[in-house]
């Protein structure tokens, strides 16, 4: 997972840097709309943003979860990665005054799909979008976005336990006091 998270970075990196640079080919400035200025592990932020340190918005915060299989030498898993977008908090979007603000909303959403979805690494197939949903909590009304991929890993270090009993362990040397071991 550190792989692709490592990925996902450098992708928003890169847009950072086509938006200060070259205008042109950004995503984000098609849509006139700032890249996200912070990016995070998923650890309830939108939820209770009192109880961590403040973070800018726009905001993506990357969760995800693996159901593993092993296969021979390797494990093979079903990765869904869920990524928050907080925009802004409480944005009003209601009815027909608030429609151009409603419609930037959305693209700027497919913008961060647009962004994600075919990124690959080394470990992982090509992220695919299989579903997107509106989060309200008593902050924010942000978007949940979920991507899904096959993730590999080969098992190393594998440690072998041996149970035994050690029947005379070689002691040179002057013993002061007798000990017993419970192994």
């Amino acid at each position: 997972m550190k792989i692709l998270y490592q990925a996902l970075l450098k992708a928003f990196e890169t847009e950072n840097d086509l938006y200060d640079n070259d205008p042109e080919n950004s995503l984000f400035r098609l849509i006139n709309a700032e890249p996200p200025v912070y990016i995070d592990l998923y650890d309830s932020q939108p939820d209770m943003p009192d109880q961590f340190e403040g973070f800018r918005c726009p905001a993506l915060f990357f969760d995800y979860s693996i159901d593993w299989q092993k296969k021979s030498a390797v494990r093979i898993g079903e990765l869904s990665l869920v990524v928050h977008v907080v925009t802004d908090a409480l944005e009003d979007t209601t009815n027909i005054s608030g429609l151009p603000d409603a419609c930037k909303k959305i693209d700027y959403y497919e913008t961060v799909i647009n962004v994600i979805e075919g990124i690959a690494t080394e470990e992982t197939s090509q992220l695919i979008l299989s579903d997107e949903r509106p989060v309200s909590t008593d902050y924010f009304n942000y978007h949940q976005i979920t991507f899904t991929c096959t993730i590999s890993r080969k098992i190393t270090g594998i440690r072998k336990y041996i149970n035994g009993i050690i029947e005379k362990i070689p002691i040179s040397g002057t013993i002061k006091e007798k000990i017993k071991y419970v192994l």
